[in-house]
C-alpha cells in the first residue's frame, strides 16, 4: 500500500547509495520533483514507452552516474 515514491523513501533509508529507475506514463515535471526529492537524477526517469533498446541505454547511463 505505497506508492514507488515511498519505496524510494523507505530504500534510501536503507542504503543512500542505491540507484532507483523510476517508470512511468506520465509526463515528468523534474523541477516540482526536485523539491520534494532534491537528490533523484532525471536520468532515471524512464517512460514507459521506451523501446528496449533505448530502455538499455537510459538505464546503463543511470548506472554510471
Amino acid at each position: 500500500d505505497m506508492n514507488g515514491f515511498e519505496l524510494y523513501r523507505k530504500m534510501r533509508k536503507i542504503d543512500e547509495k542505491i540507484k532507483v529507475f523510476f517508470f512511468t506514463a506520465t509526463e515528468i515535471y523534474y523541477e516540482d520533483l526536485k523539491e520534494i526529492f532534491p537528490t533523484i537524477d532525471k536520468r532515471r526517469f524512464i517512460i514507459k514507452l521506451l523501446a528496449i533498446e533505448g530502455l538499455e541505454i537510459k538505464i546503463r547511463a543511470g548506472l554510471i552516474s
